[in-house]
C-alpha cells in the first residue's frame, strides 16, 4: 500500500506539471496575441497622426486603472510580479482567477498603447494564476499546490522566451532573496520544458533576441561578458532604487490629490518622452533587435545610454 501511495504521488507531482506547462503555453501566447493587437491599434493611430502618441499612453493607464480598481477584487498594482511572489508566499499560491485575467487585460492594454514595461510579469502572473486555478479544482494539498503554482508561473515565463533553464531558474530563486526553493526543480523542469516544446510548436523555434551562436568562445568574449555582466548588474540595482521611488512619490501623491492624479501624471509623462524618443515607448523588444543588427557600435552604445535613462523613468 506504501509503495502504491509513493508510485500515486510521484505520478501526480510528474503529470501535473507538465499539464501545467502545456496550459501555460496556451495561456501566454493568447496574451501576446492580445498585447499585439492593442498594439497594431496604437500603430495604426501614430501612423495617422504622429502628435496622438502622446495621448496614447495616457488612454491605455486610465484605462487599465478603471479595469483594475473596480473590476477586480485584489487592487494590487503593478506588472505582476510582486502579486506573483506575494501570492506565493502568503497566499500559498492561491489567487482569483478572475483578478488575473483582468490584470493580465489591463498590462497589456496598457503595453499596446505604449505604456513603458515587458509582458515577463503578466505572463508569470497569468500562468501561475491559472495554474492555481487548476490545481485548486484537482483539490490538491495547500503544500502542493504552493509548490506547483510556482512552477506553472515559471513555465508561462518559458513560454515567452523559449528559455527552459531560465524558467527553471527562476522557479528555483524568485521566491527568496538569498535562498531557493529546492523542491521546485524537477516540477519545475517538467513544466518549463513542455511549455517549450508547445511554444516552439505554436510559435515556431525563433526566440525573441535572436542570435549567432558560435562554438568557439574567445578568451575577449568572456571578458566583456563579465564587464557587461558588472554593469547590468549596476543597472538593475539603480533602476529598482528609482522605481521603489517612484511608488513611493505616487503613493504620497495619491493621497494628498486622489489616485487618478498619479495615473495622468504617468501618463503625460510616458507620452511626453514618446514624442522625442518613440523607441522608449512600450516593451522594447523590436528596439533592442534593432540595436543590436547596427553596424555602427559607437552610434548604438550612444543611443542605447540616453534611452536607458528615459526607459528607467518611463516604466518607474
Amino acid at each position: 500500500m506504501k509503495d502504491y501511495h509513493t508510485v500515486k504521488e510521484l505520478y501526480k507531482m510528474a503529470s501535473i506539471p507538465i499539464f501545467l506547462g502545456f496550459l501555460s503555453s496556451i495561456a501566454v501566447i493568447a496574451m501576446v496575441q492580445v498585447y499585439r493587437l492593442f498594439n497594431y491599434i496604437f500603430e495604426t493611430i501614430v501612423e495617422y497622426s504622429w502628435h496622438l502618441i502622446f495621448f496614447l499612453p495616457l488612454i491605455g493607464l486610465v484605462a487599465s486603472f478603471i479595469l483594475n480598481q473596480y473590476f477586480t477584487k485584489d487592487k494590487f498594482s503593478g506588472c505582476g510580479t510582486d502579486l506573483m511572489i506575494e501570492t506565493y508566499h502568503h497566499r500559498n499560491g492561491i489567487i482569483d482567477v478572475k483578478d488575473v485575467l483582468i490584470k493580465t487585460l489591463s498590462s497589456t492594454i496598457t503595453l499596446g498603447f505604449g505604456g513603458s514595461g515587458g509582458l515577463e510579469g503578466p505572463s508569470l502572473l497569468l500562468s501561475g494564476g491559472i495554474s492555481s486555478f487548476i490545481l485548486q479544482k484537482l483539490k490538491l494539498k495547500p503544500k502542493d499546490i504552493k509548490l506547483l503554482y510556482l512552477c506553472g508561473a515559471a513555465a508561462g515565463f518559458t513560454a515567452l522566451f523559449k528559455a527552459p533553464l531560465t524558467g527553471i531558474l527562476l522557479a528555483l530563486e524568485i521566491p527568496y532573496k538569498r535562498d531557493i526553493e529546492k523542491d521546485a526543480f524537477i516540477p519545475a523542469a517538467l513544466s518549463s520544458v513542455s511549455a517549450y516544446v508547445f511554444s516552439i510548436l505554436f510559435f515556431g523555434g525563433e526566440s525573441i533576441f535572436s542570435t549567432q551562436a558560435s562554438v568557439i568562445i574567445l578568451t575577449n568574449l568572456l571578458i566583456h561578458a563579465i564587464l557587461l555582466g558588472i554593469a547590468s548588474s549596476i543597472t538593475a540595482l539603480a533602476f529598482i532604487k528609482f522605481l521603489y521611488g517612484a511608488k513611493t512619490f505616487s503613493r504620497k501623491l495619491a493621497s494628498k490629490t486622489g489616485l487618478w492624479i498619479p495615473v495622468v501624471v504617468g501618463g503625460i509623462s510616458i507620452g511626453l518622452i514618446g514624442l522625442f524618443y518613440p523607441q522608449v515607448l512600450g516593451v522594447g523588444y523590436d528596439t533592442i533587435r534593432t540595436f543590436t543588427n547596427l553596424t555602427d557600435n559607437s552610434m548604438a552604445i550612444q543611443a542605447l545610454a540616453a534611452m536607458l535613462v528615459l526607459k528607467i523613468v518611463a516604466t518607474s
